[in-house]
């Protein structure tokens, strides 16, 4: 995978300088200390990475290339009110994750993230290009890189995982949005709510963990009268990319999917558009799936010679078995326009159209493994015989 200019592999290999990030250091090993022992199985597995990240020297000052830093946010009251109550609470790591956190505010790389919706982060598909008028004013969301790319601020290097503090101010309201990198936040500051959509929230209080999975939509409000402060740590596609998902922009869509006639005809005309639709509507499955099929199989030694997509559409399936490092992968689907947007992701060895109602043009036991997201509803049940016909034993 080519990495982006100015990476954290790149850091990495940058001679050792003398370390001046010491609280930022020791915030962060009172994180990992604390997630390593968590229940969050996600959590445990980044307190790994990260301990591998604070192995690597720190980085020298952050130079900004981009224009994003903000001043450090008021933090010192609201720190100390809560490490006093996580130690009545019996919560003695979010106490030390808090104090230390008060005496690292000020040297933390702050920043406006308006890089989220640059041409370099944003899929192609959200059309949300400033945060300030999302988000009800600039200042509302700031957040601070410790671990990770060195352009937008972090204190130590990593190709594996990013780690750094999201802050909203008292009252905001961040829309559904979702990214390619799979996603743990502890909740540090403010009893919030967290959900996939405003109207699905669920209340999240200091020293809770919540995951989201690569493409998983959430929505986030803070607390109407203080701010909210939250660790974030991503893993897997970190230089993926991010999105607001719009949630009307499949409404000339809407149809009883009983009543589609033809889905050829119907995937055809939505192929322009239907990364954005799917999007909007909080679709996911791609990379659940995959994820499914990588859990699977990790404790073998190699991953399948060849995967078969049914039903590719436009290839957001191919697109997230690569992101797993999947290299041969075939896909079929009915919509000719569908398959030339899967086309153009360079993500599969071979294209081709095909009706799943019958038999696939495929040798029997060709495949390692076969996956089918979305596309059963249009199937009778007899076709699966056939899909176990084109699987070899055992895969």
């Amino acid at each position: 995978m080519k990495r982006p200019s100015g990476s954290a592999y790149d850091d990495c290999k940058r001679p050792a300088i003398s370390d001046d990030n010491r609280f930022v250091r020791q915030l962060l090993q009172y994180v990992q200390d604390a997630w390593a022992e968590s229940a969050c199985v996600e959590a445990v597995r980044c307190a790994e990475l990260l301990g591998g990240a604070l192995a690597c020297p720190g980085l020298p000052s952050w130079q900004d290339p981009d224009g994003l830093r903000s001043p450090a946010p008021k933090l010192e009251d609201h720190l100390e009110e809560g490490a006093e109550h996580a130690e009545k609470t019996q919560d003695v790591k979010l106490a030390k994750i808090l104090r230390a956190l008060k005496d690292a505010n000020a040297t933390l790389p702050w920043k406006h993230p308006k890089h989220l919706v640059s041409a370099d982060l944003r899929a192609s598909h959200s059309k949300q290009t400033d945060l300030g008028t999302l988000l009800g004013g600039e200042g509302r969301f700031l957040s601070a890189m410790m671990v990770g790319n060195s352009r937008y601020g972090a204190n130590f290097p990593s190709d594996k995982l990013l780690v750094g503090l999201t802050y909203l101010s008292a009252g905001t309201r961040y829309p559904q949005h979702a990214h390619d990198a799979a996603e743990v936040y502890q909740m540090l500051l403010g009893v919030s709510r967290w959900g996939p959509t405003f109207e699905h929230l669920s209340v999240m209080s200091p020293g809770a963990f919540i995951f989201h999975p690569s493409a998983a939509p959430h929505a986030i409000c803070a607390p109407v009268d203080k701010p909210l402060l939250a660790i974030y740590a991503w893993t897997d596609n970190i230089n993926g990319k991010f999105w607001f998902c719009d949630c009307g922009a499949g409404n000339k869509y809407l149809i009883d999917i009983n009543k589609i006639a033809s889905p050829e005809d119907y995937y055809d005309k939505m192929a322009e558009d239907y990364e954005s639709v799917v999007r909007g509507w909080g679709y996911c499955m791609p990379e659940a799936a995959v994820d499914a099929l990588y859990a699977q199989q990790e404790g073998s030694q190699a991953v399948p010679e060849r995967v078969l997509d049914l039903g590719c559409g436009d290839g957001l399936v191919g697109c997230a078995l690569v992101a797993k490092g999947y290299a041969d992968i075939v896909g079929t689907d009915i919509s000719t326009k569908m398959l030339e947007k899967a086309r153009s992701r360079n993500c599969y060895s071979s294209l081709k159209k095909a009706d799943m109602q019958q038999t696939l043009p495929f040798d029997d036991g060709g495949f390692g493994a076969l996956l089918c997201v979305g596309t059963t509803t249009y199937l009778q049940p007899e076709v699966l015989r056939d899909w176990l016909r084109v699987v070899r034993k055992g895969g």
